[in-house]
């Protein structure tokens, strides 16, 4: 054998080997990553059960939107917390019951995509309970102020997308199931 040839075969066993090497090593990584995956959807779960409240059956408050945006609002049915809505522009929000605005937050990032959203966060008289909005738009009030329900907290600033978001949380923090029925 030449000694060409002997260098060529030398060559081409060690890329072999670290072929070899190379697939085992992807083929853990992505075994990591695919039980990575499992973990976060367990962990997902877990967190549902300790975060998610139901709605107490008596509870009615005022719309943030009008009806007809109300009833086209789609509600997930395994993450019954947040409403979201495409909303014209210049579209006002309201407040969903009596209360103070706990804060007023600027660029929130609630979601993992790049979107930046200002939040409103309006508590109860009694405390109860907080109403977040999430939207895309211009605040009206700021912090501390009292809000009477149906005051226009908001106008709606783009449109032809997902603008607005709604959640409502318990004295505790958790959040409660949203139904439709829950408004006036």
């Amino acid at each position: 054998m030449s000694k060409n040839l002997k260098i060529f075969l030398a060559i081409l066993f060690f890329f072999s080997i670290a072929l070899i090497f190379f697939n085992i090593w992807k083929s853990s990584e992505d075994f990591k990553a695919q039980k990575t995956a499992k973990e976060k959807q367990s962990l997902s779960k877990e967190v549902t059960a300790e975060f998610y409240k139901n709605t107490p059956e008596k509870l009615l408050i005022t719309s943030p939107v009008d009806k007809n945006y109300l009833e086209a609002a789609p509600i997930d049915k395994e993450n019954p917390i947040s409403m979201a809505f495409f909303l014209p522009k210049n579209f006002k929000l309201k407040a969903v019951f009596d209360g103070k605005i706990k804060e007023v937050l600027h660029e929130q990032k609630p979601f993992n995509d790049e979107e930046k959203f200002e939040e409103i966060l309006l508590e109860s008289l009694s405390g109860e309970m907080t109403a977040s909005y999430f939207f895309k738009g211009s605040s009206l009030v700021k912090n501390g102020d009292l809000i009477e329900e149906g005051k226009i907290l908001a106008n709606i600033n783009e449109e032809n997308k997902i603008n607005f978001h709604f959640f409502l949380k318990d004295k505790e923090g958790k959040f409660f199931k949203l139904t439709k029925e829950i408004f006036k």
